[in-house]
């Protein structure tokens, strides 16, 4: 662990530099080994404790804080980890928490409500806008992740409880995909099974903005026609002219 702070703290940036060290290593122990033994342990240790010193960046580890505070917990418990256990066990520990993280965000993504802005064109996302206003009896929502297995159930969870808050106030709604850059077969399924149960509540359920490849699964999925090929749309805006 030493010799990576070392390492980083003389410039090193290739393994030529574990080449050199071997081969300074053996030429002190072969010919300044009898001086080198005069020098107090102490004095290898300051060499570590500084090398160590000049790995921790205060002016990122604040700049992390500002910007990203998960950021900032991370690069803490790494930096915690590296000197507690050791460097891989730290990064190790560091990357597991990062994933986990990441698995977790994205398994709740986030879905908005979409709507209008008296004389502006295009739609809007209704938290974002407050002058913006939905559109009577057509629902959309778009949905600002892939939809693959691990937050298809969450996705299609979230969409009914949308469709049961509205009660008779919809009878249209639409996810608009144009975020979605991922779709897997799980995700399909899901998709399907929203529509049905839609379809239960009497509330017709259509797809917008879908990427060329993730239209194709749909298409051979079959999805499409017992959807009703008018209910894909190419854009939120082609359905609300429908």
């Amino acid at each position: 662990d030493s010799r990576t702070a070392v390492n980083y703290v003389v410039g090193g940036k290739t393994q030529l530099v574990g080449l050199i060290a071997a081969a300074a290593l053996a030429g002190a122990i072969l010919y300044n080994g009898n001086v080198l033994a005069y020098l107090p342990i102490a004095v290898l240790g300051a060499v570590l404790v500084s090398a160590a010193i000049d790995l921790i960046d205060l002016l990122e580890l604040k700049a992390l804080y500002r910007i990203s505070r998960h950021e900032f917990a991370f690069a803490v418990a790494t930096l915690l980890g590296v000197v507690v256990i050791g460097v891989l066990q730290g990064v190790f520990i560091a990357i597991a928490a990062t994933m986990a993280h990441l698995l977790w965000l994205a398994s709740r993504p986030r879905i908005a409500h979409l709507g209008r802005i008296d004389g502006k064109q295009g739609l809007y996302k209704l938290h974002r806008h407050p002058e913006a206003r939905a559109i009577p009896g057509l629902t959309i929502v778009v949905l600002q992740a892939a939809l693959i297995f691990f937050n298809a159930d969450y996705v299609k969870r979230q969409v009914i409880e949308i469709a049961d808050a509205l009660g008779d106030d919809s009878r249209w709604l639409v996810l608009d995909a144009e975020a979605i850059n991922l779709l897997d077969s799980t995700g399909v399924a899901k998709l399907e099974e929203l529509q049905i149960l839609l379809r239960e509540r009497g509330v017709a359920f259509g797809i917008a903005d879908l990427n060329s490849r993730s239209l194709l699964m749909v298409e051979q999925a079959g999805l499409a026609d017992r959807m009703g090929r008018n209910m894909i749309f190419v854009s939120s805006e082609a359905a609300v002219a429908a």
